[in-house]
């Protein structure tokens, strides 16, 4: 449902609202604090669907929202405009916790987690990886890094090696995820994901209650991505 046409408004991204790199995507609902019922009557671009404002622009991708007489909509933002947002600074910290090992990290993540949960695309994901760690979300980043850290004797080069703070990059990761909750993205959920299937740091206290409201989280920016809506329209 997210996937639109390219415009001013977005380039040099991947042609999606959900796999921008620069900005965000949430839909506008009957519960939202603009009227649907209004968005019939504004003067979309004719090729983008966009309507352009000086801060932000409305993008139409169905004239009517499964029948109902008001389009389907989402209100677009740049990334920097969000609350708490920094240029490449949670990316910075993250590779930080575990140079200089990110690399091998990756591949445990590829040859192990993925086969068993494949939420990434490995080929989209590789291609940002290999031009700079920073061309990544930090979520997925640091959630890719913490998971892999299960398997670090896994590796031959690193298991004789000693294993980089876990707790210190997962309160990295818990911060870039909140973080990232005010600019929500397809990278959020499948950070938040990796996050709950990561080995607890006490095993005796699982903390099942934390890991229940994070899915809740997740699930709470599902809608506003529209994940819930019918993508066959």
């Amino acid at each position: 449902m997210l996937s639109t046409n390219t415009s001013e408004c977005n380039q040099g991204d991947d042609g999606s609202l959900g796999l921008s790199k620069s900005r965000f995507a949430e839909l506008y609902g009957l519960t939202s604090d603009m009227e649907p019922i209004l968005m019939r009557h504004r003067p979309y671009d004719l090729q983008t669907h966009e309507y352009r404002l000086e801060t932000h622009c409305i993008r139409r991708v169905l004239q009517l929202d499964m029948g109902i007489q008001y389009p389907l909509t989402f209100h677009v933002v740049r990334d920097d405009k969000a609350i708490g947002y920094q240029n490449h600074v949670e990316q910075d910290k993250i590779e930080r916790c575990v140079a200089p090992y990110g690399p091998s990290l990756i591949d445990l993540f590829w040859r192990i987690v993925h086969p068993c949960y494949p939420i990434l695309n490995k080929g989209k994901f590789m291609e940002r990886y290999l031009r700079s760690y920073r061309e990544i979300e930090a979520p997925i980043l640091g959630a890719v890094y913490l998971i892999s850290l299960n398997w670090w004797t896994y590796d031959r080069e690193l298991s004789n090696k000693p294993a980089p703070n876990e707790t210190l990059l997962r309160e990295r990761v818990i911060k870039a995820i909140q973080n990232s909750y005010h600019r929500p993205k397809l990278s959020s959920i499948e950070a938040t994901l990796l996050l709950v299937q990561s080995k607890p740091e006490d095993a005796l206290n699982p903390d099942h209650t934390w890991t229940w409201g994070y899915t809740s989280q997740a699930l709470s920016i599902g809608e506003a991505l529209g994940l819930h809506l019918d993508a066959s329209f």
